[in-house]
């Protein structure tokens, strides 16, 4: 992944797309449950960011 980010044009101001995916999906408990993602993984960590 870092290479990844280290290759990305500097001016750009968009995250990369895979953490525009997986960042506010693994944030969301209801996702996990929905979806049945096994606790621990990558879209159901076990710390999670709270905002609000």
């Amino acid at each position: 992944m870092c290479r990844e980010l280290i290759s990305q044009d500097p001016q750009d101001t968009h995250s990369p797309p895979r953490l525009r995916v997986h960042g506010p999906l693994s944030n969301s408990p209801d996702f996990a449950k929905h979806f049945l993602c096994p606790s621990g993984s990558l879209l159901n960590p076990s710390t999670r960011c709270k905002l609000w």
